[in-house]
């Protein structure tokens, strides 16, 4: 059994490599702006930031999400975008050479894993990457970095959402029209700005 089990994970993991060198392929073509997203379960990102993601996808963003728990990938599915196994991600080697457009963590992952938040500082640090913090609360060493922003979604950006939080198991009510993030400044020809307004909200309405 523990052979079978061993067998099973190496297959896994030789699957997720082989997706992710099909993905790098696909990096080729600059003309397709590229989303990273890193968190710890697709739970998480749903109801965090599941109408920008999909609102994205649906402009033509390429968007991959990393997850640290990826039993359950289907809420992301339905949202369009492709997931990749944290671990598995952190433990190929070129996975430092991408460059994407954005780049979204969220709060607790930034707070809990050494490795994500170095990435984060470092690519702030460059400044040439748009970055979203997703949660309920900015990390003590990006307040100064990032300030308030909000996404409007699209009338299907929140029947898609609804679904993919109901795959999650998220209980909730109506999909809100906005959801609220923290962002650093992008250039203004950024496509980006396409979907974020940044500006000043009371804290409440975090």
């Amino acid at each position: 059994m523990a052979d079978a089990n061993t067998a099973r994970i190496h297959d896994e993991r030789a699957a997720v490599r082989s997706a992710i060198a099909e993905r790098i392929s696909r990096y080729e073509d600059l003309e397709k702006y590229r989303l990273a997203v890193v968190a710890t379960s697709a739970a998480e990102v749903v109801r965090c930031a599941g109408g920008l993601l999909f609102d994205r996808v649906m402009s033509g963003w390429d968007i991959t999400v990393l997850v640290a728990d990826s039993r359950d990938v289907r809420p992301l599915r339905i949202l369009g975008v492709d997931v990749v196994d944290l671990e598995v991600a952190m433990e190929w080697r070129g996975h430092q050479q991408l460059c994407p457009q954005g780049l979204a963590v969220t709060a607790d992952l930034f707070d809990s894993d050494e490795r994500v938040r170095a990435g984060v500082l470092t690519t702030l640090a460059v400044g040439l990457t748009e970055v979203i913090v997703l949660g309920e609360h900015c990390p003590g060493p990006l307040e100064h970095e990032v300030s308030n922003a909000a996404h409007c979604l699209s009338t299907a950006a929140r029947a898609f959402k609804f679904r993919a939080l109901d795959a999650a198991a998220v209980t909730t009510g109506e999909v809100s029209r906005t959801e609220h993030f923290y962002a650093n400044d992008v250039d203004r020809r950024s496509p980006a700005n396409a979907y974020l307004v940044r500006k000043e909200l009371s804290d409440s309405s975090m």
